[in-house]
């Protein structure tokens, strides 16, 4: 019997959130991801899904359950310089909506900066509206599980109109068990430097257990990514709302 539970990202970088859905159960259908590097390594560390190249010209069409995407926060982040979500890097949020409706998954997982509430929130619970997806969000920090960095990401939730509604999706840390390899959840809130390099220097989750190369490439592929185990949250969060249908 085939696994109903499916996933696609998009704007995969090195699979953050692929490492969370194949934890919680997911299958990796297909992944989409424009840096040459980064698709090398999703190739070793997900040889079984489809590899795309550009969400603009190169996506995937497979059908799937659940489409996750963290589009670009440069223009968004409060470190950038404020162009929004229009801006030319984070605009490709509405080519990432342009797949979504393709391939009209049952749910739509979105992350970017915090900062997105006041520069673009409107923009996209109008998208996800238009496209038929009723939508809830938390804002979520590394700290909050075990990390000794507050990294604070704004998760969103987006569930197609046309499924039962139920209870909210996100549901408190204690009613969700996340896999015992990861650091126990905490309400901490460590407040530590959150440059891209500290805080995920040490940071072994995605090669289980196997020291990340401390070179450019890795700085900058950890400091853009998910961190898996606050996907894992999340995708634990939609498996359990999946399962009371």
């Amino acid at each position: 019997m085939n696994n109903p539970l499916t996933h696609i990202s998009l704007c995969t970088g090195i699979g953050g959130f692929d490492e969370a859905a194949e934890i919680v159960g997911f299958t990796n259908v297909a992944n989409c991801e424009i840096d040459k590097k980064c698709r090398n390594y999703l190739k070793q560390r997900f040889p079984n899904a489809k590899q795309y190249t550009d969400v603009r010209k190169d996506y995937p069409k497979e059908k799937s359950l659940v489409v996750s995407f963290g589009f670009p926060c440069q223009d968004i982040s409060l470190a950038g310089k404020g162009a929004g979500i229009f801006g030319e890097r984070s605009k490709i949020f509405f080519d990432c909506m342009d797949v979504v409706r393709k391939i009209r998954p049952q749910y739509i997982i979105i992350e970017n900066s915090t900062a997105i509430l006041h520069r673009g929130m409107a923009n996209v619970l109008t998208e996800l509206s238009k496209s038929g997806y009723n939508a809830e969000w938390q804002c979520l920090s590394g700290s909050q599980f075990g990390f000794p960095i507050l990294r604070k990401r704004l998760f969103i939730i987006a569930k197609s109109m046309r499924s039962r509604l139920c209870n909210p999706i996100f549901q408190p840390f204690k009613a969700i068990n996340l896999h015992n390899e990861w650091k126990t959840p905490s309400e901490t809130f460590l407040h530590v430097s959150a440059s891209r390099e500290n805080g995920f220097r040490d940071f072994t989750a995605i090669h289980r257990g196997v020291r990340i190369p401390n070179n450019n490439f890795w700085l900058h592929s950890l400091g853009n990514s998910v961190m898996p185990p606050v996907a894992e949250y999340v995708f634990r969060c939609i498996k359990q709302d999946y399962e009371r249908r």
